[in-house]
């Protein structure tokens, strides 16, 4: 499984980086580190200092993605898989996208992170709408990601989800247990046995649990099924049109992107 690994000067990057590391681990693969600078705002309303100060902003950011770079390699270089590492200015978000073309899975945190470089770190929200491949969202926490441990499919039948679960074969290869987990009535004729079916015919066994509803948030419901299955990790659909941030998603898929404790695998 090829990944598309987000570094840059946030607290959460090292996260990601373990969350990667354990993907080659199970899945196997390479590992693209991509760190984005935004460029520089021109600064024609102040004409006076102006160059000095564009000048020590420059000296700034080049330390700051020296002391990065050489973190990830030294995190990256004595693990033994297979990586590179790539430094790039321009938009974070329209370079992720470019780049996300020929891989398998884009790594992001979950939520926006702040950033020395850039103020905050695109998050998945903001660019899983614009992607073709799964973006898995890691939580802000110091969770332990198993990417060989139970894993949970949120179903609703739609297409976001059914691509969600395609982009997770590679993954789901790898779990000891696969809950297929569906709130309430279903309501599209895509049943969670067709989903069931499909991953039979990939030769994975999984479960189907129909939880009632209660009258609480899908959301809620969902984060409870995850400490029932102690599951490593969620597969769902990513909901909404907004190419600019996560508040204009579904509401299911931004109250999950920020209060799952485990990553979430979304695609939309």
């Amino acid at each position: 499984m090829d990944t598309l690994l987000y570094v840059d000067t946030d607290a959460t990057t090292e996260l990601r980086c373990r969350v990667a590391l354990e993907l080659a681990r199970v899945c196997g693969g390479h590992i693209e580190c991509l760190q984005v600078t935004a460029n520089l705002p021109l600064m024609s309303n102040e004409p006076f200092g102006a160059a000095d100060l564009l000048a020590s902003k420059a000296t700034e950011a080049q330390r700051h993605k020296g002391t990065l770079r050489a973190a990830v390699e030294a995190r990256l270089g004595a693990t033994g898989v297979s990586w590179r590492y790539r430094a790039l200015d321009g938009d974070p978000v329209r370079t992720l996208v470019d780049r996300a073309r020929l891989v398998d899975l884009v790594l992001l945190s979950a939520t926006r992170q702040p950033s020395v470089l850039n103020g905050a770190t695109p998050s998945a929200g903001e660019v899983v709408s614009r992607m073709q491949v799964p973006v898995l969202a890691i939580p802000a926490t110091d969770a332990t990601f198993n990417a060989a441990g139970p894993a949970l499919i949120a179903w609703d039948g739609s297409a976001q989800c059914s691509h969600a679960i395609r982009g997770a074969l590679e993954l789901l290869r790898a779990a000891t247990m696969i809950a297929i987990v569906t709130v309430g009535q279903e309501k599209t004729d895509a049943k969670a046995e067709h989903a069931q079916e499909y991953l039979a015919h990939h030769r994975l066994q999984s479960q189907v649990v129909n939880l009632p509803d209660i009258g609480q948030p899908i959301s809620a419901s969902l984060l409870e099924a995850l400490g029932t299955f102690q599951a490593g990790y969620v597969v769902m659909g990513a909901y909404g049109h907004s190419r600019a941030r996560e508040l204009l998603l579904g509401g299911v898929t931004r109250e999950m992107l920020a209060n799952s404790p485990v990553p979430i695998l979304i695609a939309h």
